[in-house]
Order: structure tokens, then sequence, then C-alpha cells
């Protein structure tokens, strides 16, 4: 009897998918996920201690100078009410994703719209990164899928003005430390090799909120900024020499 082997096309396939690294590791109970998206969340945000958007009107993205109050700024885009992130798109000029009530929205200048094709199954909560040199746009966010009570780490593909794929990332080597983390995304709320990153902190009681600014490590922040009269929700940097920066801000 002859013995019905796969072509070799088949089984060179086969060899070649297994040789593909997944966005995933092993499967992950919900606290491994919950602990793996605060460390990541740590690296790209900070602390989340904040008040919520005022949702009776639109925030703005505000281009600020460095270390100028917000009420200096100079409006560049609307942003949805209730928003919660906001991430500058790489080599777009003035061009944002924002996050609103668990959904992304595209901003420029006046014109605000929700991205097409998002699964509506996933709740965005923030826009933490984009994978370095990736095109089409491969967006990093942390996200709570319908079912689950814990939050996780998604990616999402973007193109023009459509998201074209979600995968959850757990266990990845490039979540596993903070310089594996830096190596693989661009964080646009760092600057640099040097890792110098923005931290939004609301103090307890009626103490002002407080930007910080951490150097290489979370655990070394330092203040550099109090605010009053807006209430500031995100920001990133807005140029590479540090001197301008972007807010998402809302009148308290």
């Amino acid at each position: 009897m002859r013995e019905h082997l796969p072509p070799p096309s088949a089984v060179w396939f086969a060899l070649i998918v297994g040789m593909v690294p997944s966005a995933c590791g092993p499967p992950r109970s919900p606290e491994q996920a919950e602990a793996e998206a605060a460390r990541v969340l740590t690296w790209a945000v900070g602390r989340l201690n904040r008040d919520p958007m005022p949702a009776t009107g639109d925030g703005l993205v505000l281009l600020v100078p460095a270390g100028a109050p917000p009420t200096s700024g100079m409006p560049v885009a609307r942003a949805c009410a209730g928003a919660t992130s906001f991430m500058p798109a790489p080599g777009h000029h003035r061009r944002f994703f924002v996050a609103c009530g668990g959904t992304i929205f595209v901003t420029q200048e006046a014109t605000l719209s929700p991205m097409r094709g998002q699964d509506r199954s996933l709740y965005v909560w923030n826009l933490l990164a984009f994978r370095a040199a990736e095109s089409p746009l491969q967006l990093l966010v942390s996200a709570t899928p319908t079912g689950a009570s814990e939050t996780q780490i998604w990616q999402l593909q973007i193109e023009e003005l459509s998201t074209t794929g979600a995968t959850p990332v757990h266990g990845a080597a490039e979540l596993a430390s903070m310089d594996a983390f830096f190596a693989t995304f661009h964080v646009p709320r760092c600057l640099g090799a040097a890792r110098r990153c923005l931290v939004l902190n609301q103090p307890s009681g009626d103490e002002p909120q407080v930007l910080d600014v951490w150097d290489g490590r979370p655990d070394a922040a330092t203040p550099v900024q109090e605010f009053s009269k807006v209430l500031v929700q995100d920001v990133a940097w807005a140029s590479r020499d540090g001197r301008w920066l972007y807010m998402l801000a809302g009148q308290q």
C-alpha cells in the first residue's frame, strides 16, 4: 500500500507558520492580564488618578509652550466630550486619535469622527503607544472586551480612518520589561532615548492637578507644573526639543 504524504509545499507552510512569532503568549488568567496591563500603563501613562473630563461640552487639544499654563495654549483640534486619552498620529501634522466612551475618534482641526470598523465589543480606555516603524499603524491600547472585567492590552491595526484588526497582546517579549517595551514602541508621552516621560497626577483632597516628569524610571518622578482652572486629561510631547506640549483639556 502506498503511503500518502503531504506535498512539499504543505510541509514548508507548516514549518514557516510554526516559526512565526505570535502576539500572544500562553493563555493567562484575568489576574495575570490585569497585572501585565498595570505594568504597561505605568510605563506608557503613569498614574491614572484624574478627574473625569466634563461631559457638558467638547474638549480641546491645545498646543502649549512647556512650563506655560494651559490657558496660554492654542487650540489645534476638537476632542469629544468625556475624552479620557489621546495621542498625536505619527507623521501627520496635528492629527490625533482620541478615546471617548470606549470608542476611538480621529480628529484634525475642526473635523472629529469615529474610526470605521471598530469592534464595539471592545471598550478602549487608554491609547498607549505605536509599534515603531510599522505600516500600517499598530496602536497599543488598554481595553476591556465584553464578558471580561479586567483591563487588558490590545493592539489595533489602523489604516487611514479605519481599524482593520484587533489582537490581544499578552505574555509577549516586548511587554516583559521596560527596556523591551521602549525598544519596540514609540510612546508620545516620552521623549528620546532618555525616556523623559510626562505623567499627570491628581493628588487627594483639594490640591491642584500636577504634571510630573520622570527620567528613565517611573519611581523617580519630579513635579514640574501645577494646573488650575483648566482640567488636563492627557498630555504628550509636541516637539523633539521638549519646548512644546500637546494637552487634552476641558474647563473645570
